[in-house]
């Protein structure tokens, strides 16, 4: 008979010919699903083991010997605790003490369930509520943090703040006489540069005309020193260094 799954979609149906009421016992001997009254007409007629569906014995998956393929594996020696068929039993494992393999299959099988069965309730909720609780601290002691940083920084602000508004007044002073001194440079040059385009209007005529000799004379009298731009004065800014904030001592410069 066909193992009936756990999963079925309807209630489990007694499996005994021309009955279909629901089944809600086992008999593990015939590994067959039995209602109330054919389990009373089953236990009349043989005396097997009868228990509740939900615990009932599954039946031994057929598996075939590797050794001899057409032998299915159903010993089990306790002695070398290997599962086998009776041809490997008789030659090979002659007076070992064997046992059913179908009630070992089902002993592995319950320790299986109950590992699981501990897996989903107690270690996967335990491994959650780890990280959760790993996740609560992680995010409280970062609150805090930030909370000592913001007040740190604000501290911090305070003094930057300060020495900003007097180095930036300062800056005024020195940003006033650098553009001076610039606007001097730019009007020396722009004098220097009315002299240059005198000279290129001179060759343009010099060059039209005929007579190559004032071509000549107005190339010696081209004075080199006339073609050198003003000396470029660079402005002399302060240099920043980075000092150290303190509050009591807030005055400090950071130039």
């Amino acid at each position: 008979m066909d193992e009936v799954p756990d999963t079925a979609q309807h209630f489990i149906e007694c499996d005994t010919e021309s009955c279909r009421n629901f089944s809600e016992f086992y008999c593990n001997k015939c590994h067959q699903p039995l209602c109330d009254h054919c389990r009373e007409a089953h236990l009349k007629k043989k005396k097997h083991e009868i228990v509740l569906y939900q615990e009932r014995k599954r039946k031994l998956p057929s598996e075939k010997c590797r050794i001899h393929p057409t032998n299915d594996i159903d010993i089990y020696c306790t002695f070398c605790q290997d599962p086998l068929c009776s041809t490997c039993f008789a030659q090979d494992h002659s007076g070992h003490a064997v046992t059913d393999l179908e009630t070992i299959y089902n002993d592995i099988l319950q320790q299986c369930q109950k590992k699981i069965s501990k897996i989903w309730n107690t270690v996967i909720p335990g491994a959650k509520n780890d990280v959760e609780s790993m996740r609560k601290n992680a995010v409280k002691k970062i609150t805090k943090l930030r909370f000592f940083m913001k007040k740190r920084a604000d501290e911090l602000k305070k003094v930057v703040d300060s020495l900003l508004s007097d180095n930036n007044k300062k800056l005024d002073v020195i940003e006033n006489s650098v553009l001076n001194d610039i606007n001097e440079h730019q009007k020396k040059t722009e004098d220097y540069m009315k002299i240059l385009e005198k000279i290129t209007t001179d060759y343009e005529s010099k060059l039209s005309s005929v007579k190559h000799t004032e071509l000549m004379k107005f190339h010696l009298d081209i004075s080199l020193a006339t073609l050198k731009i003003p000396k470029k004065a660079e402005p002399k800014l302060p240099i920043l260094k980075l000092g150290t904030l303190n509050k009591k001592r807030n005055s400090k410069t950071v130039w």
